[in-house]
């Protein structure tokens, strides 16, 4: 009695919670044989596991819940107790089904049709994620295995424990230490010929993106044509065309022989260093030197370029003025004179200011044709030469210069030609310019700057003013003919002009 009135209960219960709808919908054999839904899932329906509805999947419930696998009903099982012990009724829901509802008719309320196919739509979110995830990880283990079989190809691991003293007092195996940990500490080394702390300063990028850097040289280092340790150079890539080359061409001699090249290249750059340290030093004192005796004010004031660009005068002098173009740096020293009184500063591309206030002053050459060798009994140091040199002085000098412009040595005749011979200087550091005139006309003008031996001899220059003049004898028609030579700058006669010839 007892019995049959459970199973009136249960049958009632199930009928709740029974959709005849859905079953008929999704069990096309009842349906065609016209059989009632509802008796026929207790018939049969309940032992073949089909669903009462549309929420609960009889074949998930029993194999997410092991401990059922011998129990007849399952959907009864789960109205008596299975969603109190919040036990899911299909694959699509979640635990989080009992924080929204708290009875049955909480739970058939919330699996609508709707909501049945929202969560259909996200279990397969679910698992076309999990799925790609899965393809990833497969992929990314492939590679690793991949990855790990070309490190494997090119470690040396006797050389590995010998250079990592801790994993071979741990007996640890050299490769597994270097795949799992080794590669991304930088001062664990492979094998002899590559150098990880190297390889990682020389391309900051991979030090960044937390890259082994061994397997990144395996896999496209080589190929770049990067380096793999500070002893190879890039000719490294016209010896060898692959890895297998390059594991070959790097011996033991031959990683020996490229540190001593490299020792020896670090030499050579220690001391081109060095040397450069002591030219810029030198640089630095030989600028100090010039610009104590340079003139801004005057330089600015004959190099009307340089005033209008703005140009600092003094940095303007010793980047270009000065050895290039050997402009002038103060109203004593004249660079022109100074180059052609000293052929050979000018061949070797000296500044002439920076030569005579190093050397020249000392050896009595003369910083301008204005002054002779009395300079030096006046002025034995270049202060006194600079405080000796005024505007005033040098005024003086050169009105001297201009009244004693020139001299004619000599007139004679030569192979029927009249011959006139001479020279002059201008008080400046150009060539000076004569006219000669016959009877009163102009018949020719003509630079001074011929060498004469005599000239060089009694210390006029040196020996570059000097200028020969041939009249032809149709030119000196009179028995006795005016020959006259006058300074083209002052217009005044030169010493011993005029004369009368014959």
């Amino acid at each position: 009695m007892f019995f049959k009135s459970t199973k009136r209960l249960n049958r009632k219960k199930i009928s709740e919670y029974f959709d005849p709808e859905y079953y008929l919908q999704s069990n096309k054999d009842v349906r065609e044989h016209g059989a009632n839904p509802l008796e026929h899932y207790f018939v049969a329906g309940q032992k073949e596991d089909r669903a009462p509805n549309r929420w609960f999947f009889p074949e998930f419930y029993r194999s997410s819940n092991p401990d059922l696998e011998k129990e007849d009903d399952l959907f009864l099982h789960y109205l008596l107790h299975g969603w109190k012990e919040k036990r899911l009724p299909n694959p699509f829901a979640t635990p989080s089904l009992y924080d929204e509802v708290t009875d049955l008719d909480g739970i058939k309320a919330y699996f609508t049709e709707e909501k049945m196919a929202s969560l259909k739509k996200e279990q397969q979110k679910r698992a076309e994620h999990e799925k790609r995830k899965t393809e990833k990880e497969a992929k990314r283990l492939k590679q690793k295995e991949k990855e790990a079989g070309i490190i494997q190809k090119y470690f040396d691991p006797e050389y590995y424990l010998e250079v990592n003293k801790d994993v071979k007092e741990k007996g640890m195996d050299p490769l597994h230490h270097y795949l799992n940990s080794g590669g991304k500490e930088e001062y664990r080394i492979p094998n002899r010929w590559f150098a990880p702390a190297f390889y990682l300063n020389n391309n900051p990028g991979l030090k960044k993106a937390g890259v082994d850097p061994f397997l990144h040289y395996l896999l496209h280092g080589w190929k770049e044509k990067r380096l793999p340790n500070p002893f190879a150079t890039p000719s490294l890539y016209d010896e060898v065309t692959d890895l297998d080359g390059i594991k070959a061409y790097f011996t033991e001699e031959k990683m020996a022989s490229l540190k001593k090249e490299q020792q020896k290249r670090a030499e050579h750059e220690k001391r081109k260093t060095e040397k450069e340290a002591k030219r810029l030093k030198q640089k630095e004192k030989e600028a100090g030197i010039i610009q104590k005796y340079f003139d801004p004010e005057y330089y600015l004031e004959v190099n009307k370029d340089v005033k209008e660009k703005g140009m600092d005068p003094l940095h303007h002098y010793l980047n270009s003025g000065g050895k290039e173009e050997h402009r002038i740096p103060n109203r004593w020293f004249a660079p022109a004179f100074y180059l052609n009184n000293n052929p050979g500063l000018k061949k070797a591309g000296i500044d002439p200011f920076l030569h005579y206030l190093l050397h020249g002053w000392k050896e009595k050459r003369l910083p301008n044709p204005l002054v002779d060798i009395s300079l030096y009994e006046r002025a034995s140091t270049l202060d006194e030469i600079d405080a000796y040199l005024t505007e005033e002085r040098l005024d003086a000098l050169r009105e001297r210069k201009e009244n004693e412009m020139g001299y004619v040595s000599s007139i004679y005749d030569l192979n029927g030609e009249t011959c006139i011979e001479g020279w002059a200087i201008t008080g400046s550091e150009e060539k000076a310019t004569v006219d000669i005139f016959v009877n009163g006309t102009l018949y020719q003008t003509v630079v001074a700057e011929t060498f004469q031996d005599i000239l060089k001899e009694h210390a006029v220059g040196n020996g570059e003013y000097g200028f020969t003049v041939k009249l032809p004898k149709s030119l000196l028609k009179k028995q006795h003919n005016s020959i006259q030579v006058k300074s083209k700058f002052t217009g005044k006669d030169l010493i011993n002009s005029p004369q009368i010839y014959p």
